[in-house]
């Protein structure tokens, strides 16, 4: 029985990064895909390469206690300068709505990441769309946004959002939106409570839809991915596995 530990193993990053990649995540509220940006994190970090974090939903504090545990310090010296965290707690939560030069900004200090990385591959994380969209002015400043770092990687760097699942009852502007960022992405991956119910030894499940695997040299020689990956949340992180192999 294959037991996976990694995510990475189950999505062949450990044979190659997925470099050039918008990765989306969708998560509820029942079931956080956080740990899916601490994999991330923790990954680029670990091969000494950069990683840019815009916090929407969660605080530097948070991410240095979690990559403390994970065994990869973000505020050691080594890492701290590939480490990069752009703090947008307080700008979405005030009352005043971003506005396309608020983007602008974030897309420009990407740029300076870029620049400042030289040869090494960059990781953009942004850690909670839904806030990034609640809190801009307009809905297509944010495609836009997108758009412009999804040129950005090109096929040198990553990209990862996460953002809710779309409510049932939502607005259909909200659904337009999400449907087209949707459409930008190469990757979504789907994180949902199990379809059966509650579970003690499964806390969930992660849907993997590639729309746009990039086929190089590696990518011929890598597993095709899986469709579904269950994991189980314990005190040490989270345990992803293929189904029926735990």
């Amino acid at each position: 029985a294959m037991q996976l530990d990694e995510v990475t193993t189950a999505l062949n990053w450990n044979v190659q990064l997925p470099l050039g990649q918008f990765i989306l995540v969708q998560d509820s509220a029942i079931t956080d895909g956080q740990f899916l940006i601490h994999h991330m994190i923790d990954t680029f970090l670990k091969n000494d390469l950069v990683v840019c974090l815009v916090g929407l939903s969660h605080t530097l504090k948070h991410y240095t206690s979690v990559s403390k545990k994970m065994g990869c310090n973000i505020t050691a010296k080594k890492v701290k300068e590939n480490f990069c965290f752009i703090d947008l707690l307080g700008s979405a939560a005030s009352m005043e709505p971003l506005k396309a030069s608020d983007l602008q900004n974030i897309y420009n200090q990407f740029q300076d990441v870029v620049k400042r990385a030289g040869d090494k591959n960059v990781c953009f994380l942004i850690d909670d769309l839904t806030v990034l969209i609640d809190a801009v002015e307009r809905h297509r400043d944010i495609l836009t946004f997108i758009k412009y770092c999804r040129a950005l990687i090109l096929e040198k760097h990553t990209f990862m959002c996460i953002s809710q699942i779309i409510s049932t009852d939502a607005e259909e502007m909200e659904c337009k939106l999400m449907a087209e960022i949707t459409h930008q992405a190469d990757l979504l991956l789907v994180v949902q409570p199990l379809s059966t119910g509650y579970s003690k030894d499964i806390h969930g499940r992660i849907s993997i839809f590639p729309f746009n695997q990039i086929t190089t040299m590696a990518t011929s020689t890598t597993r095709p991915l899986p469709e579904l990956l269950h994991f189980v949340v314990n005190e040490n992180g989270v345990k992803v596995f293929i189904p029926g192999a735990h």
